[in-house]
């Protein structure tokens, strides 16, 4: 970035890299140069991307009202380990990168994790919000209290929107207590139908004991032909083994009691991937399904999220989606690196987003808008 005394201005890099701003007056210089030199920043689609990892400050860190500001090139394993540190929680969690920025997770639609079904979505937790809009001024959304009813609450429109309105340089969450007196689960297996059993037997009424939803965090996968179970429970260490199916046929069992909550670790995928949205009642029926045994697997059963890869370039998840058609499951994303395919779910209708676009973004700053089909 050049500065003479009369004006800024920027040396794009090549198209298609990311920008990457050192600061917010410079991220907001970009947008502005970006409408003059007629180039777009962001959404799929867009001359350049955001970096916006060195925009990693926390701005307040309010612990009696558990709240915490910070702009979004922080990490989310960097966020989790500051408000662990004194007695708080953030019950948000991802299995991608840990050195992956904050504003990432927000943008492509990630923050289903492991304690989704439990804790919900980033959504549920993000009470306000700094975005820059398509003239490069900052723009306020929401608060930083809990309760709020000030305003527009404009906040879900940008979770997930893949910076097709524009970057979020800063954002708020609440926070909960740290949970205390949890158990750590792992267990192995050769198929997912034990571990499927123990799940169900652990919300048996003499399982949950009046506690209602036993788990915490819930994760199955499977790699090569071993299947496990990650997941932590309010439920004693006693409880949990109490409920292990006798006539189970488990590779190893491991059930400890865990100061902290423990933090996903989902396996790693590569080449396509697909992922799934169902009723957890239907989760069974489609991992005992022979159509998915060429697939690594990771799936969250307890909110119906099943994500399938496989890096055979020739294989292709046909024979399974013809043996779910029919059934309430969805294909929610798909990427394809070997013919660079991908599908954008959107969180709303197509004529709806053209709206918000219009509205956000009428001179195209940041991309073009793309939608799933």
């Amino acid at each position: 970035m050049k500065h003479t005394e009369s004006e800024t201005t920027v040396d794009w890099p090549a198209t298609g890299s990311a920008i990457a701003p050192k600061n917010r007056t410079e991220a907001a210089t970009c947008v502005r140069q970006a409408s003059i030199d007629e180039v777009s920043i962001g959404g799929p689609g867009a001359t350049f991307g955001w970096d916006l990892r060195r925009l990693d400050a926390v701005i307040s860190f309010q612990q009696p009202d558990m709240v915490i500001t910070t702009e979004t090139g922080i990490t989310l394993a960097e966020l989790k380990d500051m408000v662990e540190e004194k007695g708080l929680w953030l019950p948000l969690d991802s299995g991608s990168s840990s050195a992956e920025p904050l504003a990432e997770l927000l943008m492509h639609g990630g923050g289903i994790s492991w304690l989704s079904h439990r804790h919900g979505m980033p959504r549920d937790w993000v009470t306000g919000m700094t975005v820059l809009d398509d003239h490069g001024n900052e723009v306020v959304n929401g608060a930083k209290v809990v309760k709020n009813v000030a305003g527009y609450q404009l906040t879900p429109l940008y979770l997930g929107s893949h910076y097709l309105f524009g970057p979020i340089l800063e954002i708020t969450f609440r926070l909960l207590p740290l949970p205390k007196n949890i158990t750590a689960v792992r267990l192995t297996a050769n198929s997912p139908a034990p571990l499927l059993d123990f799940i169900d037997q652990s919300r048996t009424p003499a399982g949950l004991a009046g506690a209602g939803e036993p788990w915490e965090g819930l994760l199955l996968s499977k790699r090569g032909s071993l299947w496990e179970l990650q997941g932590f429970s309010r439920m004693s260490e006693k409880g949990l083994t109490a409920l292990l199916p006798t006539e189970a046929k488990y590779e190893s069992v491991d059930l400890m009691d865990a100061q902290a909550p423990p933090r996903e670790q989902a396996p790693g995928s590569a080449g396509s991937r697909l992922t799934l949205q169902t009723l957890p009642s239907q989760v069974r029926d489609i991992l005992l399904s022979p159509e998915v045994n060429p697939y690594s697997i990771y799936c969250y059963p307890a909110a119906g999220i099943i994500h399938l890869s496989w890096e055979d370039e020739h294989r292709t998840s046909e024979p399974l989606l013809q043996r779910l058609s029919g059934s309430a499951a969805r294909i929610i994303s798909r990427q394809t690196p070997f013919n660079a395919e991908q599908i954008i779910s959107s969180a709303f209708p197509a004529a709806i987003a053209e709206k918000v676009k219009q509205a956000l973004d009428p001179r195209g700053v940041f991309g073009p808008l793309v939608v799933g089909q």
